[in-house]
């Protein structure tokens, strides 16, 4: 994993803030999540998982780099969290625009049958002059597809 700064722990793993100018002209802000102790979690593969998936679209907060181990990921450091900007929100045109982003990521999600189940004020970021929706770590797979093969019905 690329050299961070430490930040805080979230609930799959370490967060960190730094730069790396050498995959970005103005040296843009990025945040990196690593599981604990290094190990390979399935929290960490679905969101990365989830995040190529959903690449490109401007809800999506988007994974810009992660370990083919699947021990860590990087993405923009978010300007703000919903909760920080919750007196904004009190405006009817922001409130939209929050909501607004959220069904449209929402929609390209479940059109590949993929279910956040973790939506909460504290995983709707703020960046780049929009909202992206974070933290797919507990998304729900579609139907049919596993973390780990065999792992239901084999008793």
């Amino acid at each position: 994993m690329p050299a961070y700064a430490s930040s805080g722990r979230g609930p799959g793993g370490r967060v960190r803030g730094g730069t790396q100018a050498h995959r970005h002209d103005r040296g843009a802000e990025e945040a990196a999540q690593q599981v604990p102790g290094g190990a390979p979690g399935a929290r960490m593969r679905r969101e990365i998982e989830i995040g190529r998936l959903l690449d490109g679209h401007p809800h999506a907060m988007p994974v810009l780099d992660s370990g083919a181990d699947h021990t860590w990921f990087v993405m923009p450091w978010a300007d703000a969290t919903a909760v920080q900007r919750q007196e904004l929100l009190r405006e009817p045109a922001e409130l939209r625009a929050l909501v607004h982003a959220l069904a449209s990521v929402l929609a390209a999600a479940h059109e590949h049958d993929w279910l956040h189940r973790d939506i909460k004020p504290s995983n709707i970021l703020y960046f780049d002059g929009r909202w992206a929706l974070a933290d797919w770590g507990i998304v729900r797979r579609p139907r049919g597809q596993t973390t780990k093969a065999g792992r239901t019905g084999h008793f």
